[in-house]
């Protein structure tokens, strides 16, 4: 007798820890205290995933080198087949910019040459401003230069993001955050500063004494007149 009932308070007691387990368990799925972070993960991906979406663009990049034994000085050109029709920003390693322009009709790049420059960088996008005074030139040789492979890569625009990106956010917030997929209980705001944290663009201000999730993204960032800049853009989600 004394056996069976040692044998039934164990029995007993495995029981309710059992019980117990399942009890905590039933807790923790309703109660969960890693759902809310983990929700505002997946806010905070949605909100760069969509954001990256609205401001990236893609530059072409290609690169020129003239060969050291040339003189080439002046407005000329060169055939280049390139099937975008956009403006061009045409730049040395100093980052100096010389006239340039893109012929999209006659498929010709033509360049304001400095004899002393041998290596030249030419962008490609819709979003520059093109420069002026080199339209008209003679032919550069074929043998005194050599072209690199065109490279292709995404860059932030700073004409996307202060002009689209801006007026969406302040003009029409809440149709925003529906088409990113943020519920209307969820706010948010964006942050875009150099790297040294000079501030180029704020979209929104998170309120104060309220809990506020944020993530903080590198990105590079190209201006109208082609200058390129590293920088940050900061998402906060309360």
């Amino acid at each position: 007798m004394i056996k069976n009932k040692s044998a039934q308070g164990h029995v007993e007691i495995i029981f309710s820890f059992v019980i117990f387990i399942l009890f905590l368990s039933l807790l923790l799925f309703f109660f969960n205290p890693f759902k809310t972070e983990n929700r505002t993960e997946t806010y905070l991906d949605l909100v760069q995933n969509q954001i990256e979406k609205r401001i990236t663009k893609e530059i072409d990049l290609l690169t020129l080198s003239i060969n050291q034994s040339s003189s080439v000085s002046g407005c000329k050109y060169f055939p280049y087949n390139y099937s975008k029709n956009n403006s061009i920003i045409t730049k040395d390693l100093s980052e100096n910019i010389f006239s340039s322009n893109y012929d999209y009709i006659n498929e010709k790049i033509y360049i304001n040459f400095l004899d002393t420059n041998k290596f030249y960088l030419i962008y490609f996008s819709d979003d520059f401003n093109a420069t002026s005074g080199c339209n008209d030139g003679i032919p550069l040789e074929s043998g005194n230069y050599t072209l690199g492979l065109l490279r292709t890569y995404d860059v932030v625009s700073f004409k996307q993001l202060n002009e689209n990106l801006s007026i969406e956010y302040n003009n029409n917030y809440n149709d925003l955050k529906k088409k990113i997929g943020i519920p209307q209980t969820k706010d948010f705001a964006l942050n875009f500063y150099k790297i040294d944290k000079t501030p180029i663009l704020n979209l929104g201000k998170s309120p104060e004494k309220t809990i506020t999730y944020a993530r903080t993204v590198p990105i590079q960032l190209v201006y109208e007149n082609g200058t390129f800049i590293y920088g940050f853009m900061q998402i906060k989600i309360w």
